[in-house]
């Protein structure tokens, strides 16, 4: 079996909520500021209300106009997630590639470590195709657990799994993996499409 990056931090969700069932788990889609700022409206979805009411409340004293409800969801959510208002949690940030999200008026609120909480009731798992990032956000090179490529071997025993009755010669297979890098998700999609 061939896992990819999300994959694998799937199983580890459901294993660590196998262990804890209380545990709450949110994913984070951190591939750009527009999936990220979504991932965390939705998380905002689960603060209580009275909590959001005090944090609002606490994050306007002194602003004068509109408040950007954008750094606000965002504001809200480490704050909860760094209080003793929730109990154990675990937040997965799925494709952490680039450390900015670009924003002019803001540049140290940009830096995606910026936007990732810390907690003693809390744990974050990251996945990157980028090495550096994930070292940078880990902290650690000896935190990062790297999933290497496939093998050109292993994609076309993946490509011949999922497509049993294909008869296309070997080269044209490998020609095609190479192309999508050997990705198994990306070969599992190739596969869905062919058939």
């Amino acid at each position: 079996t061939y896992y990819s990056k999300s994959r694998i931090a799937l199983e580890y969700v459901y294993r660590m909520r196998e262990q804890d069932p209380h545990l709450c788990i949110f994913w984070v889609f951190a591939a750009s500021r527009s999936s990220l700022q979504s991932s965390y409206e939705t998380i905002r979805r689960e603060i209580p209300p009275e909590y959001i009411r005090t944090l609002q409340f606490s994050l306007r004293t002194g602003v004068a106009g509109n408040v950007d409800t954008e750094r606000e969801t965002i504001s809200l959510v480490t704050q909860w997630l760094r209080s003793d208002q929730i109990s154990r949690w675990l937040l997965v940030v799925d494709n952490a590639d680039d450390l900015t999200f670009v924003d002019p008026t803001h540049p140290e609120e940009s830096h995606l470590m910026n936007l990732i909480p810390s907690a003693s009731n809390g744990k974050v798992l990251i996945t990157s195709r980028n090495g550096r990032v994930a070292e940078e956000l880990v902290g650690f090179a000896n935190r990062v657990v790297r999933v290497e490529r496939m093998t050109m071997t292993e994609a076309t025993t993946l490509f011949r799994s999922m497509l049993p009755n294909d008869t296309s010669p070997e080269a044209d297979i490998e020609k095609l993996a190479d192309a999508i890098m050997c990705l198994p998700l990306a070969i599992k999609q190739a596969c869905a499409y062919i058939r």
